[in-house]
């Protein structure tokens, strides 16, 4: 059916009528005229202003049963922003403030404040915050592991419930009928919370309804004025509210946050439910007016996008939750030991440290509360898999902490850092997987982020219960730093034959006098180019493919060439496309006129090496000078 109304009005009879015009025009901002008073045109809030034909018979709205307010109109603002600049607006023009901002937990949140006019009308101006960009408007972020995101299978659900327009004052009425309705009905199975249902699709304009209600086994036999609502099985991202009215907002802030920064989407199609899950014991919350709670405790569960991105329980069945977290700078405690690959299995001796430094934590004080155990991975470079590493036992102290240290412990510092933060819930024996999965799975697929080789690290709290305890959850932090944008170096482009990649077109430039220092280069073409006065100190190099090129007056001192492999092939192949496939080049490598002195070679193959006119002196293999060999062979 096409629209059909355009806009509407509300109409307030009021006592004084010149009066109410100068309040709604100077105070509240709206456009007055003889037809109609509007803020924000006639599909904004628009009233009509009525003289009341006896003054003394004005009678505005009595409040609801719980509420202590009467609301006489209702105006939705898109976001927290614009309404706190409402009425910061409203109150420096002295505005008549009837109830400051209060954020409620139903559906939420909801935040709402009401202001009052001269006859005592009361309007309402509220709105949620649910889309993400605005989760920065919440208190302050908690710190790292205030609040933990739960990654949670839920079975099918049933519900029997009521609709409500959004109201946190008629959720509590709604819950006394359906708990009357229900009180003695054996489809009930959980009478140990009750339920105030989302619908998720309305998050992405305005959440206007919600359901309340209570979790049935079946609808045989249900009163017929209560709707019913199936949810079916899903994974959930499960946060607990505990505390004050602060303490929710933060709740919020932080999942809203997880969301946005995580590898979960949330699941908003049509139809698909999110809840909060009300404890109604030791305090029922539906009991206490919604004005005046100021203690929550209940789970949000909002439903997670079953093609979430980096979602791979079937591969990965440890890793129940990952997620982008700003960490903090910790002091640790502890004891360092050297992991040499070739002497020592990690498995037995990283559990040996812990059994030897967990009786010294006694003689550490000042240990951060609540205790927590770190496990801190040190590599250098050249990073790759199965290098040696030193490794950290450690606990963590406060940051101010002045503690002198045990005999035989060390003190590290681990920097703060974006971390990827995956958590882990099994045995010992599956550990590995968290490795796996960051950098076989996660790592892969995304695009934001860099890894940070240096460190990383793992956590144990309470939820440790012991290596051979299948419900043993732990987090790894894999250290990220955000990926910079792409620099343009100029407009024109030229697609690379050899793989149909687009590149930047610099062919012929001459490029003088650059800095690349902690640049990212990647995709690069060099093919031809000439290099000349070039500073790589300290400059990491990986896939890189050398062919008929010519190095000349170069430095090399404490370079380190790993993994350098000669072609496999009998032949060259140079007819092709010159690249890292189809193209081989063969011809040997030649070191000409070099200061190789000093150099070592180790594990290497140096078979059919021709070592022409070279000075030998002091060069040795296997700890046997090369001259006394080379005199040994001639006798």
């Amino acid at each position: 059916m096409p629209k059909q109304i355009s806009s509407s009005l509300s109409v307030l009879s009021v006592s004084d009528l010149e009066r109410s015009r100068a309040y709604y025009r100077d105070v509240l901002g709206f456009e007055v005229t003889d037809w109609w008073a509007q803020r924000d045109g006639l599909t904004g809030l628009a009233l009509k202003l009525h003289q009341a034909p006896d003054p003394s018979r004005v009678f505005p709205n009595a409040p609801e049963p719980g509420s202590s307010i009467g609301i006489d109109v209702s105006a939705y603002v898109d976001n927290w922003t614009g309404l706190d600049s409402l009425y910061q607006e409203f109150k420096s023009k002295g505005a008549i403030i009837a109830m400051e901002p209060v954020v409620y937990a139903d559906g939420g949140p909801w935040k709402e404040f009401v202001i009052e006019d001269p006859d005592g009308y009361h309007l309402a101006f509220g709105g949620i915050d649910g889309s993400r960009e605005h989760a920065d408007d919440f208190p302050e972020a908690l710190e790292d592991g205030e609040m933990n995101v739960e990654i949670i299978e839920r079975p099918e659900m049933k519900a029997a419930v009521l609709r409500i327009p959004r109201d946190g004052h008629q959720v509590r009425e709604v819950w006394k009928k359906v708990d009357s309705l229900l009180e003695h009905h054996p489809a009930v199975t959980d009478r140990e919370h009750g339920y105030v249902f989302i619908p998720e699709w309305q998050w992405s304009s305005e959440v206007t309804t919600l359901w309340v209600g209570m979790a049935v086994e079946h609808f045989d036999g249900l009163p017929d004025e209560l709707e019913q609502i199936t949810i079916p099985a899903k994974r959930f991202a499960r946060l607990r509210v505990d505390g004050d009215r602060t303490r929710m907002e933060q709740a919020y802030g932080y999942l809203f946050k997880w969301f946005e920064q995580g590898p979960y989407e949330r699941d908003m199609q049509e139809g698909s439910f999110g809840y909060e899950m009300n404890r109604l014991q030791p305090i029922n919350p539906f009991e206490i007016p919604a004005d005046e709670i100021n203690y929550f405790d209940y789970d949000i569960y909002a439903p997670i996008k079953e093609d979430s991105k980096f979602l791979a329980s079937d591969r990965y069945p440890g890793v129940i939750n990952v997620e982008i977290r700003q960490g903090r700078t910790r002091k640790i405690i502890g004891v360092k030991m050297f992991v040499d690959r070739k002497q020592t299995i990690p498995e037995q001796a990283i559990p040996k440290m812990w059994g030897e430094f967990m009786p010294r934590i006694g003689e550490i004080t000042d240990v951060r509360q609540p205790l927590s155990t770190v496990g801190l991975y040190l590599y250098e470079p050249p990073f790759g898999p199965h290098q040696d590493f030193s490794y950290v036992a450690a606990v963590e102290v406060e940051g101010e902490s002045q503690t002198p240290v045990p005999e035989g412990l060390t003190e590290l510092s681990i920097p703060d850092h974006d971390f990827v933060v995956i958590t882990y819930r099994g045995t010992s024996d599956g550990l590995g997987q968290v490795w796996d999965y960051f950098h076989g799975y996660w790592f892969p697929q995304q695009t934001e982020y860099d890894a940070v080789h240096d460190f990383e690290f793992e956590c144990y709290d309470q939820s440790y219960l012991g290596a051979d305890n299948g419900n043993s959850v732990f987090e790894m932090h894999f250290p990220v730093r955000k990926r910079l944008a792409d620099k343009r170096l100029t407009d024109k482009t030229v697609v690379d034959e050899k793989g149909g990649h687009v590149l930047q077109d610099l062919r012929g430039e001459n490029v003088r006098m650059v800095s690349f220092q902690d640049a990212v280069l990647h995709g690069i073409d060099m093919r031809n180019a000439r290099l000349k006065h070039v500073n790589f100190v300290g400059s990491n190099w990986e896939h890189i493919y050398f062919s008929n090129v010519h190095i000349n007056e170069t430095q090399l001192g404490g370079t380190i060439f790993e993994h350098i492999r000669r072609p496999d092939a009998v032949k060259s192949h140079l007819d092709g496309e010159p690249g890292t496939e189809g193209w081989v080049n063969v011809e040997p490598v030649i070191f000409r006129n070099s200061d190789l002195s000093t150099a070592k070679f180790e594990n290497c193959n140096l078979s059919d090496v021709d070592i022409q006119n070279c000075q030998l002196d002091g060069m040795r293999i296997n700890g046997i000078p090369v001259t006394a060999l080379l005199e040994h062979y001639l006798k």
